[in-house]
């Protein structure tokens, strides 16, 4: 059996936790003029709901994720499941979403539009991850099970 593709390994996602948490706060707090905290929160919702969107397509369809071993396969296990298809889409909206709110939030230079829409969106990164990490720990313990068998 191949190995689970790096996308759903949990130490691959704890990277990308920080990655994501490092890039958002440099978004939100460092640079200047800083974000504001409404598109945060904006998409922290819009990523928990995303998180929970992979939570429920990972229970629909486990023995599909356990058996990637690519990005292609990671995303054809997704499209296979309604909560994996709705998902991809949800993302999608939530780009755009969050570039429309960044737009009518921030009245100044495209620069702060495009440092509120990326603070946004790396927050939405971040909180995704977060609620999905619990999900690639039992991934991996299902397929290093299913190997030692």
């Amino acid at each position: 059996m191949s190995l689970i593709h790096a996308s759903l390994r949990p130490t691959f996602n704890i990277l990308f936790i920080i990655l994501w948490a490092v890039i958002a706060v440099f978004f939100l707090f460092i640079a200047k003029p800083h974000v504001p905290l409404t598109l945060a929160i904006v998409g922290a919702g819009l990523g928990a709901l995303a998180g929970l969107m992979q939570h429920l397509s990972f229970a629909q369809a486990t023995d599909k994720f356990i058996g990637s071993s690519s990005f292609l396969e990671v995303r054809r296990a997704l499209k296979a499941t309604p909560w994996g298809s709705r998902y991809i889409s949800w993302l999608y909206f939530c780009k755009s979403t969050l570039i429309v709110i960044a737009l009518v939030a921030i009245r100044g230079p495209f620069f702060q539009v495009v440092s509120g829409y990326l603070g946004a969106y790396f927050t939405l990164m971040f909180v995704r991850d977060l609620v999905t990490l619990r999900d690639t720990i039992v991934l991996n313990r299902i397929a290093d099970s299913s190997q030692q068998s």
